[in-house]
């Protein structure tokens, strides 16, 4: 699962580089994005640290996390939906 990760990580890591130096301008939502990605490291590193502890009240909290981390996600991609919609190609 960690390689699994790790591997999202250097490939959503690559293509935001690849935005930044192609597009004269970010994609809507940008600071969204990046606000997500930054859940995601801290959970990743809470479970590692809960994991290597053998914690099991702080591995539960990750589940609440996992949920937090999940309506980001939801509102972030209605919002997309709602831009597209707005501003269709």
């Amino acid at each position: 699962i960690l390689e699994r990760a790790a591997d999202e990580i250097i490939r959503i890591a690559k293509r935001i580089r690849h935005l930044r130096e192609t597009e004269s301008t970010m994609p809507p939502h940008h600071e969204d994005i990046l606000h997500l990605g930054e859940m995601s490291g801290a959970i990743l590193k809470h479970a590692l640290d809960a994991f290597a502890n053998m914690d099991v009240v702080n591995a539960s909290e990750i589940i609440l996390e996992d949920k937090a981390i999940n309506m980001e996600f939801y509102n972030l991609r209605d919002n997309f939906m709602k831009t597209m919609k707005e501003h269709p190609v």
